[in-house]
């Protein structure tokens, strides 16, 4: 059985399961489902109205506040209705003892002191049961940074009148600047974008190498490997697995891009902007996917191939794949550093370091392109470390895929690596 024959049994065996066809058209909507859904929901979201307490110990911020907390809900409601609780210093520990109860309750939202020197050292208190919603904690703290410049501006001698007009917010665009080209965008499409590329290139490099380990473990179980022996070499069986099963993680993705395209081709024409968050996904970004794509694949599917073959049940193959997982989780940790700084001296060392290179260089990329040879020097190093990795694992594969009963030790793997 020739290299060839391998790669298209492997090949059709993936692609004409009913499971394949199913995640292949089913894993876009769901996906589609966990972008567009929390966006939608959050437009057209049922919001109710906040009622809240405000301790104002400075006796002047709390009609500034009023006046700058006035966004409406639909039905022309404020969104926050504040109710000045009137205080001294002296009976605040009492005061706030009730407001704790009251929001126990529900009869308020939250409550929230401004303390006497607020203006000196800008703090203030809120307390709710809820402090995870950030937009409320957001718009109140924006509110009271307001009133207080507007308070400041006043005693400085500025006509009321004009003060509402020298505060005015400034909406500031985002414009990307791509080889001389403008692209309108953003903090949120920037990075959701980059996140759902980066966590479908994780999927399927894992998801895939995972298919190849389990692949050689059940037909060395099953005793097949023995038989396919008999008409290959193991180097030749474990490429043709590799490139067959890879083959079929190719054909899915570019299935999931042409029906991605299509999703968003079709959501950009169905909602009116700014309902939906538009993701800039150039042909570059998706000719760099499929690069680092296979790039990744061919490095890790070599490895899980080694575990497929050393180990005998499922049960040890997890146990040892595990650790190659944390290898694909790292560049998740620093993604959000990346994205910042894409040219960061953490980014960089990571995106030269072939176990986490072909994930961190694409987040790099899709951010900032950095310069062509840093591009190229990632995947050089990562084309070497893929030949170095095969060259062990067809050494450890031809030995460890006819091995039975116990798990050889890390002795014993240098020891096959060294066998000619």
């Amino acid at each position: 059985m020739k290299l060839g024959k391998i790669i298209k049994k492997e090949y059709l065996t993936i692609v004409k399961k009913k499971s394949f066809l199913i995640s292949t058209l089913i894993t876009p909507f769901i996906m589609g489902a966990l972008i567009f859904l929390p966006v939608y929901l959050a437009q057209f979201g049922m919001e109710t109205q906040k009622k809240i307490a405000v301790i104002d110990l400075t006796k002047e911020l709390f009609p500034e506040l009023v006046k700058n907390l006035d966004r409406k809900l639909k039905s022309g409601q404020p969104v926050y209705k504040l109710i000045q609780i009137k205080a001294i210093r002296e009976d605040l520990n009492k005061i706030k003892n009730l407001l704790k109860n009251k929001v126990e309750e529900k009869e308020y939202y939250a409550y929230l002191i401004l303390p006497e020197d607020i203006i000196k050292k800008r703090e203030a208190e809120y307390y709710s049961k809820n402090v995870s919603d950030l937009q409320t904690i957001e718009e109140i703290s924006e509110g009271i940074t307001s009133s207080i410049a507007k308070l400041l501006l006043k005693k400085e001698g500025v006509e009321p009148n004009k003060v509402d007009e020298l505060m005015k917010r400034v909406t500031l665009k985002t414009i990307k600047i791509i080889k001389g080209k403008e692209k309108k965008t953003g903090f949120l499409s920037e990075y959701f974008g980059l996140i759902f590329l980066v966590s479908l290139l994780f999927g399927l490099m894992l998801g895939y190498g995972m298919t190849i380990m389990r692949n050689i473990l059940e037909e060395k179980n099953a005793r097949i490997v023995e038989v396919l022996l008999s008409s290959t070499n193991p180097f030749e069986l474990m490429m043709g697995k590799i490139i067959g099963i890879g083959s079929a993680g190719l054909t899915q993705m570019l299935i999931w891009i042409i029906l991605g395209m299509a999703g968003f081709l079709y959501a950009s024409y169905r909602f009116p902007k700014p309902h939906i968050m538009t993701f800039n996904f150039s042909f570059t970004m998706v000719i760099f996917f499929l690069i680092f794509f296979i790039l990744g694949f061919f490095l890790y599917a070599s490895i899980f191939a080694i575990v497929g073959a050393i180990t005998n049940t499922d049960y040890e193959a997890q146990q040892l794949a595990g650790p190659i997982t944390w290898f694909l989780i790292v560049p998740f940790i620093i993604a959000f550093m990346t994205t910042r700084n894409p040219n960061g001296i953490i980014p960089v060392i990571f995106s030269f370091i072939p176990f986490f290179a072909p994930i961190v260089m694409f987040m790099r990329i899709s951010v900032i392109q950095p310069p062509f040879y840093e591009i190229l020097i990632s995947v050089i190093t990562i084309i070497l470390t893929i030949i170095f990795t095969i060259w062990i694992s067809s050494k450890i594969f031809r030995i460890g895929i006819l091995m039975y009963g116990k798990r050889p030790s890390i002795k014993e793997l240098i020891r096959w690596v060294k066998y000619r």
